[in-house]
């Protein structure tokens, strides 16, 4: 009698996982950007690709190292003075629609002994800024890197720069931003690979 109770009671708690498995939705991710298929331009530069600061440059590595998937990945080279300690880099997206989007992932290689900060922020329409708060990568790999849209960490003019907010306006989103804050002056470098955005 007490292994038939054992067996129903194994039987409920299966069927509970079963239930709590099958209703367990798995978000998508798609690709964003890999680095496998870009191209480079005549003048050097990457498509899509730029960079802001004076002192920045952009190459694609097919480094073991520093490629966290597939052949390639993409290359940062910095050169941090004491006005300027970060740099950003920035994919054009060109008015593609996010509004069906959750969020976003990325793998970052840090190569340094100590940890950095890295800000996303996304560029929505009029190119209005809509910035994340900073994540810290440690020394390494930093493989799936998430960023919820859907929480309430995002800083924007209309938040008064206070990260209170849900990302907003996703229905056009111009450019997505990558910013490596560092500490000392000197020369850096760090690897982008495997953006995707998850619905």
């Amino acid at each position: 009698m007490l292994r038939l109770a054992k067996l129903a009671s194994l039987a409920v708690t299966g069927l509970f996982l079963v239930v709590a498995v099958a209703g367990t939705a798995r978000a998508e991710q798609v690709v964003l950007a890999d680095f496998e298929q870009l191209g480079v331009a005549a003048d050097g530069s990457l498509p899509d690709w730029v960079v802001k600061e004076a002192g920045t440059k952009l190459a694609l590595t097919s480094d073991p190292q520093l490629v966290s998937q597939g052949q390639r990945a993409l290359q940062v080279f910095m050169t941090a003075t004491k006005e300027q300690k970060r740099v950003m880099v920035q994919f054009l997206t060109r008015g593609a629609n996010w509004s069906d989007l959750t969020g976003l992932y990325v793998d970052v290689y840090n190569p340094l002994e100590d940890s950095v900060d890295l800000i996303v922020a996304i560029q929505t329409a009029n190119w209005d800024w809509k910035e994340y708060a900073a994540i810290t990568l440690d020394p390494g790999w930093n493989r799936d890197v998430y960023i919820p849209f859907n929480k309430p960490f995002w800083k924007s003019a209309a938040t008064g720069w206070a990260y209170t907010s849900v990302l907003v306006d996703k229905g056009e989103v111009n450019g997505l931003n990558f910013m490596f804050v560092v500490g000392d002056v000197g020369d850096y470098m760090f690897a982008i690979d495997n953006v995707r955005v998850e619905k």
